[in-house]
C-alpha cells in the first residue's frame, strides 16, 4: 500500500488551484482526474537523510511528456519544484 505521508497530493492541489486563480495564470487547474487533455503527474518519493527524493512522470493523452527527478528538503519545496516542472 502506498501512503502519502507528506500529504503531497493535497499540497499540490492547493498550490495549483492558487496558481490558476492568478490574473495571468500560466495554467488552468481542474480538480478532475479524467479531464480530457489534462496533464497528469504520477510518481513516488522517498525520505532519507533529511532529503526527499521524487521520481515523477508528466503525461497527457496517454503519452509521457517528461520524466524528472527532484531532490528537496521539505514537502513545500517539493511541491514548488513540481509546479515549476509543470509550468516551465
Amino acid at each position: 500500500m502506498i501512503f502519502d505521508r507528506l500529504n503531497l497530493n493535497e499540497l499540490l492541489d492547493q498550490k495549483l488551484l492558487e496558481l490558476s486563480k492568478m490574473d495571468d495564470a500560466p495554467i488552468a487547474y481542474v480538480d478532475n482526474k479524467s479531464f480530457s487533455g489534462a496533464t497528469i503527474i504520477n510518481g513516488r518519493y522517498q525520505e532519507a537523510n533529511g532529503l526527499i527524493k521524487a521520481q515523477l512522470t508528466f503525461a497527457s493523452k496517454g503519452s509521457v511528456i517528461k520524466q524528472v527527478e527532484i531532490e528537496t528538503v521539505n514537502a513545500e519545496l517539493l511541491a514548488e519544484e513540481i509546479i515549476k516542472q509543470l509550468v516551465y
